[in-house]
């Protein structure tokens, strides 16, 4: 059994003040061969009626990590930056919509991933729902010579994923959360991506494109609880499930159980995962911490 072991940091820093919080966070993960950081800002602003807010958010990451496709060749190193934008709108935190946008740059413009996200969250009674609609578009900018022939640019594939979720928050220390999400793409890409994996295609072109459409997925399923132990903590679980989008359909399934600690101006929250595929007897243990102040 192979199993590897991440661990993550979060440091959120939050000022209150009389128009909303603004929060500033920052996160890294190492994970085996892998290494990202990504720094968040979401100003919040409250209307003068006091029953309307907006909020921003801007977000940059940028990731390195290896992959390999092929025993063959040797790895390949991805570097991948992106950057988001996005608003939200509430109403007496009764209706709420969002968008957001974003864009990713891989290995230098070999590859460019394009993305807008839309969502609409109604609250009433003890319950939420929350829809979510996000288009990515995935597309090649580099020469791709497959066959003899140059195919820069004529690689694209647009997946959309469609989400649904409804919590529950009746109970005093109780709370719930369902999710459902299922991908469409536009195009299969099943054969091409046998044809990308071959020893000869991988060493003439790398494996930038390959590697943003190697794992697609066609659906997953979460479950979220939070029990409110006491004032101060609060105990956390995840249960997910993944379904891989080529055949076999491959399921992976992920548990979380985490912790969050409140202080006068301070919460610490801390949290473990394990994700491990059914194809095989691989485990991937990852450790997350994030601190949180107010002022």
């Amino acid at each position: 059994m192979k199993s590897f072991l991440f661990f993550s940091f979060v440091l959120i820093i939050s000022k209150a003040h009389a128009a909303g919080v603004n929060t500033l966070s920052v996160n890294s993960i190492v994970a085996d061969k892998s290494i990202s950081t990504l720094i968040s800002l979401q100003p919040t602003w409250q209307s003068v009626f006091n029953k309307t807010d907006l909020d921003f958010s801007f977000d940059a990451a940028k990731f390195r990590y290896q992959v390999n496709y092929n025993d063959k060749v040797e790895d390949f190193t991805i570097e991948k930056s992106s950057l988001s934008a996005g608003i939200d709108i509430s109403w007496n935190q009764m209706l709420t919509l969002g968008v957001a946008g974003s864009t990713e740059n891989i290995n230098q413009n070999e590859v460019k991933v394009n993305g807008i996200t839309s969502k609409i969250r109604v609250k009433a009674f003890d319950f939420a729902i929350k829809a979510t609609l996000n288009d990515r578009y995935i597309r090649q900018f580099a020469d791709y010579n497959v066959l003899n022939v140059n195919i820069k640019d004529k690689l694209t594939l647009r997946s959309t994923k469609k989400s649904i979720s409804l919590s529950y928050y009746g109970l005093e220390s109780f709370s719930f959360s369902l999710g459902h999400s299922e991908y469409v793409y536009d195009t299969d890409p099943t054969s091409a991506t046998a044809l990308m994996t071959g020893k000869i295609v991988l060493q003439n072109n790398g494996a930038a494109y390959i590697s943003q459409i190697y794992s697609l997925i066609d659906q997953e399923n979460t479950l979220d609880m939070v029990y409110n132990a006491t004032d101060k903590f609060d105990i956390e679980i995840m249960l997910g499930q993944t379904i891989d989008f080529y055949d076999p359909h491959i399921k992976s399934n992920e548990y979380r159980l985490g912790g969050s600690f409140y202080f006068d101006i301070l919460s610490l929250g801390a949290g473990i995962t394990g994700v491990k595929s059914e194809d095989n007897e691989e485990i991937l243990y990852s450790g997350d911490l994030t601190l949180t102040y107010e002022f």
